[in-house]
């Protein structure tokens, strides 16, 4: 059960680059698609997507390098905090 501890920052890591890559792409998305005659990155609504996009990203990092510390102490994951940012970083 040890070394399943040891990856989970790992794979937490590997998630969260993944949301922050499909979060760009997202951004850059809004800023060319139009729609209505305008760009949709100047709607209400997509901003408030984007805005929770990056604070769920930001969350997850903090629970990533969290996760590692815990890890680099041999520090148990009780609420499986290093899995946590692979759940929904994104959504």
């Amino acid at each position: 059960m040890k070394a399943f501890g040891a990856t989970r920052p790992a794979v937490g890591a590997m998630a969260l680059s993944m949301a922050r890559a499909a979060c760009e792409h997202a951004l850059d998305y809004a800023r060319e698609r139009e729609q209505f005659g305008r760009k949709i990155g100047g709607f209400q609504v997509i901003v408030f997507k984007l805005a929770d996009m990056k604070t769920r990203i930001d969350a997850s990092r903090l629970l990533a390098r969290r996760a590692g510390w815990m890890a680099r102490q041999d520090k148990p994951f009780a609420q499986a905090e290093g899995s946590t940012p692979a759940r929904r970083p994104c959504v």
